[in-house]
């Protein structure tokens, strides 16, 4: 009974004298330790751009959706627009012989108004197709797909989201045919504001962007959420490294 006092003694004094400092994560391992997509490691210039990119991801993914919504209620349009259905029409544009342009859906007077879809016959966009809202051109929200043609050189597949006179405007999602897509604010067909695009590699870029390029604060993001470098872009190029 003794002797097991004694030695229960001696282990507890040898665990309160030991103070040996615990040894310090490496750099490596303290990335393996954080979650992924961590905004604590950024530099604030970044993180507020990162953030905003975020944001407007998750709106341009709201307002997808609900192009999809309209679209579905566009090619319903179309439909009844070739059955010749009061308040709709099958019209197509004698002053656009080079395009072969047709429109099929809801119509006010001597304007597309409300659901409709609108093809391209020929020409450069032959096989592009538009199906979603309508007030005297694209303006709301829809679906615009791509075909392969002489106009489509980056390989896009479609668009989803906002419409401004006839150009994708605000907020959306971009699809390509390899698999990569841009979520977030764009204009005239580009990407411009903030956004991320996500690669097929499962890489991403979270941040600012203009004319299609990134360009600002941002931040690149490896397939397993680390972080692989972040900084300042200008028209596409890495230009300025930055830390936390």
């Amino acid at each position: 009974m003794l002797r097991a006092c004694v030695t229960a003694f001696a282990l507890l004094a040898c665990a309160c004298g030991n103070t040996t400092t615990p040894a310090q994560p490496t750099q490596q391992q303290a990335q393996q330790q954080r979650s992924a997509y961590d905004l604590t490691q950024l530099h604030p210039d970044v993180r507020r751009a990162v953030v905003q990119a975020r944001r407007l991801a998750e709106g341009a993914e709201s307002a997808a959706s609900r192009a999809r919504s309209a679209a579905q209620l566009a090619e319903q349009a179309a439909i009844s627009a070739r059955s010749g259905a009061t308040g709709f029409r099958a019209y197509d544009f004698g002053n656009d012989p080079d395009n072969g342009r047709r429109y099929e859906g809801a119509w006010d007077g001597a304007r597309q108004v409300g659901y409709g879809v609108l093809i391209y016959g020929r020409g450069a966009y032959a096989g592009d197709r538009y199906s979603g809202e309508f007030n005297n051109g694209f303006n709301g929200v829809g679906v615009y797909a791509y075909a392969e043609n002489a106009a489509n050189a980056s390989g896009a597949l479609r668009y989803e989201g906002e419409m401004v006179d006839d150009r994708s405007t605000g907020l959306g999602v971009f699809y390509w045919r390899d698999g990569q897509r841009y979520a977030g604010a764009n204009r005239d067909w580009q990407s411009a504001g903030h956004g991320i695009i996500f690669r097929i590699d499962g890489t991403r870029y979270e941040g600012e962007w203009r004319a299609d390029k990134r360009s600002g604060y941002g931040v690149e993001w490896d397939a397993e959420g680390r972080l692989h470098r972040q900084g300042v872009w200008r028209d596409g190029d890495f230009v300025t490294s930055l830390a936390p």
